[in-house]
């Protein structure tokens, strides 16, 4: 079962709730910054307090002003009537675009983070990006680079719990996303949801998979190993262990993206160095962060991509060989 309410209660309790709380955030925030500021000068420790709860307060504030600019966006298209209509869907796009680079550059700024990404030049056409996903905040990079630097239009395949997110649900509805289930009872359905998110892409369009299906783990990795080793996947299962870095990439939503966007590049994403900040714990204790992610982009042309099914399973896992390799030689 999920454990994300249903549509109608997000709309009516999630985001107005969300509203009120941003809205009470920045009528706060002076006295909030000045209570975090007195725990600082006690603890000295960087001014991490004053850094996290300005993150908080300016989070807030842009969720608020994106459900805000929503609604105005709906009652524009005439209570939603034409929601769906060029004009519409390009303005959401904006304000997504808007959103992204807000909470990443504030994520840039207050926790001190220095992105160094090594990308190809942008290119026309359709996109299909397969990324790895490790660390807080990796998704926001990626998405913003891809929506900015290769001035793309995301269609992203997302976690369903990010529903909770109210910005992140109503324009994640709004346009072309698919909020998946990671272990499905039945998988068929999602990978027909993923190939027909992946079908009919304009030129500046771009579908981005998470194929390992959650932020890097050693847990998560182990389980992955044992997954494969119980459906008989023993040669899967031996690539995984060479791959210390990663989890081994489930190969059914980046295949079903590919069998239906036959016509789109495909571009590998790598990153490094936000892995270790798998608990809140460990995101506390290391603010200010002080250090440099680094990513690199490599574009694939469709006429390089094996056509046999076991083959472009094989090719996914050898990309994930190579990613994990760049892992090692580029961490921090």
């Amino acid at each position: 079962m999920s454990a994300v309410p249903p549509k109608s209660i997000r709309r009516v309790v999630l985001c107005p709730l969300a509203v009120i709380t941003g809205i009470a955030a920045v009528i706060a925030s002076p006295f909030l910054l000045l209570a975090a500021a007195l725990i600082d000068l006690v603890v000295r420790k960087h001014w991490r307090t004053v850094r996290l709860t300005a993150l908080g307060i300016l989070f807030l504030a842009y969720e608020t002003m994106g459900l805000l600019a929503l609604f105005g966006l709906w009652l524009a298209s005439g209570l939603g009537y034409a929601i769906r209509r060029p004009r519409f869907r390009d303005a959401h796009y904006a304000l997504m675009r808007w959103w992204l680079n807000g909470i990443a550059g504030s994520m840039e700024r207050l926790l001190a983070l220095n992105i160094d990404v090594d990308r190809q030049p942008p290119e026309t056409g359709p996109i299909l990006v397969f990324s790895r996903h490790a660390g807080p905040g990796d998704s926001v990079f990626l998405a913003r680079g891809i929506a900015m630097d290769y001035n793309r239009c995301p269609r992203v395949v997302a976690k369903q719990d990010l529903q909770l997110a109210p910005f992140l649900d109503v324009v994640g509805h709004r346009l072309p996303n698919h909020f998946v289930n990671p272990n499905p009872d039945d998988g068929t359905s999602e990978l027909a949801a993923i190939g027909r998110l992946a079908t009919n892409m304009r030129e500046n369009d771009a579908v981005i998979i998470f194929p390992e299906g959650g932020n890097f783990t050693r847990r998560r990795r182990r389980r992955a190993i044992g997954s494969l080793e119980r459906r008989g996947h023993a040669k899967m299962a031996d690539q995984a262990r060479e791959m210390p870095n990663l989890i081994a990439p489930r190969p059914g939503g980046a295949l079903a993206a590919i069998e239906a966007a036959p016509e789109a590049d495909v571009v590998f994403v790598a990153h490094t160095g936000t892995e270790d900040l798998t608990t809140l714990a460990k995101i506390w204790s290391n603010v200010p962060m002080d250090r440099t992610l680094r990513a690199a982009y490599w574009r694939i042309k469709p006429a390089d991509i094996p056509t046999d099914r076991q083959d472009r399973i094989d090719w996914l896992f050898g990309w994930w060989a190579e990613i994990d390799q760049w892992i090692d030689a580029n961490r921090p």
